[in-house]
């Protein structure tokens, strides 16, 4: 039993490591600091009006952006030396801007603060037209842990992108355990066939009663693959081999009250 427990997550963990590569290395491919916009922060950054020995003020942050000419300026004053308090007002301003760049240049601000302070700024990030906006803020809620945590991770589940629902997955690894039930929950119903693979490998790693109960709902799925991927993770867990959806469950019925909350049995 250790041998197959050892196996999979040996398998898990090399696929979470590969995940998480990957969309590190789209992140960094989508960074728009090249070319007009990098030189327009130059000449704007720590050079300007908004710098004068000490932190600008919101209103001066304020009034520059709105200020601005085009979209290369909104973002330098994105990265003039402003205070934190005042740049996550302006942050939360830049999340609605019409453009991707703009978007995209507030969100990479999201890692300058605590994680828990700046929730609405990562919702609302979360839910934007452009992926690499939304791939930066389900990595800012990797450091996050309040309660909202693990119903906007969820949400990413549903997302359109493969490489941000990916993201969802490498980041709830690191969860507790109610947040990872929550991630496999929503994944249970999703039309996408790497979700059902991920979910596997998630409620590998989450042995629960909440695990269990939603692979169980889940059989009712009639994907084959993910019955599959069940019955190899209830053995797992219980070292017990089921042929059938039915199988499962009355043996669960009649057997869950032998395990602890943790599927170790008592």
């Amino acid at each position: 039993m250790k041998k197959k427990y050892t196996l999979i997550y040996g398998i898990a963990a090399a696929g979470i490591l590969l995940a998480a590569a990957g969309v590190a290395g789209f992140v960094l491919r989508s960074n728009p600091d090249d070319g007009a916009a990098a030189s327009a922060r130059t000449d704007f950054h720590r050079g300007d009006d908004l710098e004068t020995g000490s932190s600008a003020t919101s209103a001066d942050a304020l009034e520059k952006y709105a200020e601005a000419g085009n979209a290369d300026e909104r973002i330098a004053v994105l990265n003039s030396r402003i205070s934190d308090k005042k740049l996550l007002e302006l942050v939360y301003k830049a999340l609605e801007d019409p453009s991707d760049d703009v978007r995209f240049a507030a969100a990479q601000q999201l890692d300058k603060f605590e994680a828990n302070a700046v929730i609405p700024a990562i919702s609302k990030a979360l839910v934007d037209r452009n992926e690499e906006v939304r791939m930066l803020a389900v990595f800012a809620l990797g450091e996050a842990d309040v309660p909202e945590t693990a119903k906007l991770l969820a949400k990413g589940v549903g997302d359109d992108s493969e490489d941000v629902r990916r993201a969802v997955f490498s980041i709830a690894f690191s969860k507790d355990t109610a947040t990872r039930e929550a991630v496999i929950e929503q994944a249970v119903a999703s039309q996408y066939q790497d979700v059902k693979e991920s979910l596997i490998d998630l409620a590998v790693d989450t042995p629960s009663h909440g695990t269990v109960e939603t692979l169980m709902r889940a059989l009712r799925d009639g994907d084959e693959d993910l019955k599959k991927g069940i019955f190899a993770t209830f053995e797992i867990f219980f070292s017990e081999e089921f042929k059938t959806s039915d199988d499962a469950r009355k043996w669960w019925a009649k057997n869950r009250d032998r395990f602890n909350e943790e599927l170790v049995e008592k």
